[in-house]
């Protein structure tokens, strides 16, 4: 089942979070992502760009284009 991106992106906006230094009460608070997948995304440090992020074991391709419009960053020099 596809989650609806939509609605999500409208009700969250993460304010330029930092995957690499947030923490992993603050990654869980996101509401697609819960503490489980904050936990992968903390095991999975550092990542480079946002497209590592995808490879990241249960986090799919709707988590990562949420994140990246809800200002979602690796750093300040990102590609995606």
């Amino acid at each position: 089942m596809k989650k609806d991106t939509a609605i999500r992106s409208a009700e969250m906006d993460l304010g330029f979070i930092d995957l690499n230094t947030a923490s992993e009460n603050d990654l869980a608070r996101i509401p697609w992502i819960g503490k489980q997948k904050a936990r992968k995304l903390m095991e999975a440090r550092p990542f480079e760009n946002m497209d590592a992020v995808r490879d990241v074991e249960g986090i799919t391709e709707d988590d990562v284009d949420e994140l990246l419009r809800g200002g979602a960053t690796v750093g300040l020099h990102q590609t995606h």
